[in-house]
């Protein structure tokens, strides 16, 4: 575009141009009042949980102090003579590092001499103290180290950084920084561990810790979804990598009295603490605290919060764990004013077309496209969390919301002024409205005619039905009387030629239910491989969630909705053609299992209903796996259930057609269902073969 058609373009929409501005101008003052920063911590904390590894190779384990453990200690706490035999059995197994989270500031005889000596003996043994506190924090005070651990260097410091909400999400690597910075503990154990694998801490760039190839980013006040928080010594974000109690524990004197596995610490780091809340209030809460809605939240001992903080620098050197960055402040305006603006931009071009003509159109229009467009971009910030960067997802959310309601409220005042200037052409408009509005009219009443022809056809497949009843009866009621003439022929008088012709009259009655019968299945059951096959062009994963969709609204259960959890294939959101008669059995199964969920909530107590759907894609089908874990189906239906008239539902519910029906869909699009009993609840698998372009 020319100089001179931006120029154009600024001069006839110097207004939106002004309400861009201003809405930027609010964004700006939101995010750097912090009005967003607890939000940007929640969506931390959910990151946090839902990319954590589900498992990784054990490196620390936790020896604990437990509540039983402290009532056997003189004044709670353990003397010298029982911490030095402890330390020993642990040394004796050679672990790469060992932390003792204790203060041991003052002598605890008897066997203070002998404590000494197993600190000067146990090169690989650190132990902590506290020089610096949280800024602002008036109940601060230091500890200090064991002296001959002091005078070794061997003392790690264990200050720890706490967020406005009570949570740690941050490391200190130095809580002090200078010629006297002392690392924290976690640091110290990761790295005598490292020792062995030949890494060795040194400089990098703008002089940040660097282990290996990794660089410890520093963090500054204003990084990530924080505004403003203290930011004294060497900080960084910290990616939390075990959920509470996670890590291996053994109690304390189960140690002493060496009631433990010949290589329990063999190769491992050993942190030492308590894990008890009467004694110590050495308790903090993390990303993992908060499980579940309605829990109270679980706080975690100080020993777990240096235990992940070691086994983050471990997995981030050894197993390539990406460490959490954050783009500069410049780049994070870029991202978190550029999405809004550009899809206000979006609205702002397409203002015109009719569908939004309609202020409600524009409404909801806008709202679904706004709420799907910060579904999306939340979950490509999940992705890139994953991949080691903190982006605002708060303030980008945050801002999409601001600039649609500004570019809302914009186009309404546009479209007053135009009611204003030009009433002739709205009065033209209005009438091009009633067009419409007629056509809508017209639209409706064809779809309650539609509507209509499906009830009757309802109520005709129920006259079928009936039908289907009456013959069926004559025909048990003639075939029992038969035999009961055949099993007693001297009563009946079968020898006769008169009883022979009875039967043989009994016998022509039959035909005719016979024939009903046979035109009542032509009726009902005519098979979907008399019909042509026709293809939508669509991505499989569209069309799955438009499936689910339509049975969520038609069974207007929010419990249910709720608990649906999908896990749909990257490779299948590419469009494909798809059988429309695909949809008959996906919408079959998908019912069938709303109401098995819905039947199970009625009979069980606390039940929780769940539903997964997932798709999967192979070089020659694709397939979608419908799990639920309702009340399943009896082991005598298993083997019929593709059956006609075969249903688990009340005869008022269902017939048994469904299932029936959808079997010879698949068959003729040369696809096939796979049933799957499961302990509670079934799977269905539908396979359906690509179309070969």
């Amino acid at each position: 575009m020319s100089n001179r058609k931006i120029s154009r373009w600024l001069r006839k929409n110097r207004g939106f141009c002004l309400t861009a501005i201003l809405t930027i101008v609010i964004c700006l003052f939101c995010r750097y009042m912090g009005f967003w920063q607890s939000e940007e911590l929640r969506f931390f904390d959910q990151f946090t949980q839902r990319v954590a590894p589900k498992s990784f190779q054990e490196r620390v384990v936790i020896v604990k102090i437990t509540e039983e453990d402290v009532k056997r200690f003189p004044a709670f706490i353990p003397d010298d003579l029982t911490l030095a035999k402890t330390l020993e059995t642990i040394a004796q197994q050679q672990p790469r590092a060992i932390g003792l989270d204790l203060i041991r500031d003052l002598p605890m005889p008897p066997g203070s001499n002998e404590l000494k000596r197993v600190f000067n003996n146990t090169p690989n043994l650190y132990g902590i103290a506290k020089f610096t506190g949280i800024k602002g924090d008036p109940f601060f005070s230091p500890i200090s180290p064991p002296h001959p651990l002091k005078s070794l260097e061997r003392v790690g410091d264990v200050s720890v950084v706490v967020d406005d909400d009570g949570v740690i999400r941050r490391a200190n690597l130095f809580p002090t920084t200078g010629e006297a910075a002392i690392p924290s503990l976690g640091l110290l154990l990761a790295q005598k561990y490292l020792e062995k694998e030949g890494v060795i801490a040194e400089a990098g760039t703008n002089n940040r810790l660097k282990l290996g190839e990794v660089e410890f980013p520093v963090f500054n006040s204003n990084n990530g979804g924080y505004i403003g928080v203290d930011d004294g010594g060497y900080q960084t974000l910290m990616r939390w990598l075990k959920p509470l109690q996670g890590f291996p524990q053994v109690s304390f004197f189960d140690v002493y009295e060496n009631r433990i596995s010949a290589d329990l610490f063999r190769d491992k780091i050993v942190l030492i603490g308590y894990w008890t809340t009467s004694q110590k209030r050495d308790l903090f809460y993390t990303p993992f605290s908060y499980v579940a809605d309605g829990k109270t939240p679980r706080q975690a001992f100080g020993l777990e919060i240096q235990a992940n903080f070691t086994e983050y620098i471990l997995q981030t050197v050894l197993n390539d764990l990406p460490t959490l960055k954050y783009l500069s402040e410049g780049l994070e305006l870029i991202w978190v004013l550029g999405w809004g603006l550009m899809i206000s931009l979006i609205i702002w071009r397409v203002r015109h077309l009719p569908v939004l003509k309609p202020s409600i159109n524009l409404i909801l229009i806008v709202g679904l496209f706004g709420l799907f467009a910060i579904m999306i971009l939340t979950q490509i910030q999940l992705f890139i969390f994953q991949s080691g960067w903190w982006l605002p997802v708060a303030a980008t959310n945050n801002s999409i919301r601001i600039f649609l309601l500004t570019t809302i409220l914009y186009i309404f005042q546009e479209r007053i002024y135009e009611y204003i200037e030009n009433l002739e052409e709205r009065v033209k408009e209005r009438t091009l409205d009633l067009s419409e509005a007629l056509e809508t009219i017209k639209e409706k009443q064809e779809q309650l005619i539609k509507q209509e022809k499906l009830a009757f056809l309802g109520r005709l497949t129920a006259g079928f039905c009936h039908q289907f009843k009456n013959p069926l009866y004559q025909l048990k009621y003639g075939l029992a009387t038969v035999n009961n003439m055949l099993d007693e022929p001297e009563h009946y008088g079968l020898g006769t030629q008169k009883n022979q012709e009875e039967i043989l009259s009994l016998l022509r009655g039959l035909q005719e239910p016979i024939e009903k019968l046979e035109m009542i299945f032509k009726l009902i059951l005519l098979s979907p491989s008399q019909q042509r096959i026709t293809y939508i062009e669509v991505s499989p994963n569209q069309f799955v969630k438009a499936i689910m969709d339509s049975v969520i609204k038609y069974h207007s259960s929010p419990l249910l909705a709720s608990q649906i959890e999908t896990c749909f294939s990257p490779k299948l959101e590419q469009t494909n053609k798809i059988p429309q008669k695909l949809e008959i059995p996906l919408f079959n199964i998908l019912e069938n299992a709303f109401d098995v969920l819905a039947e199970a909530q009625k009979k069980q107590v606390n039940f929780i209903p769940k539903l997964i759907l997932e798709t999967e894609s192979t070089p020659e089908h694709w397939s979608i796996s419908i799990k639920d874990n309702g009340l399943g189906i009896a082991p005598s239906l298993e083997n019929h259930l593709f059956e006609p008239f075969i249903t688990t539902k009340p005869e008022t519910q269902g017939i048994g057609l469904g299932l029936y029906i959808s079997q010879e869909v698949m068959d003729k699009i040369g696809g096939e269902i796979i049933f799957n009993p499961l302990k509670k609840g079934v799977i269905f698998t539908l396979k359906v073969p690509y179309k070969r372009r």
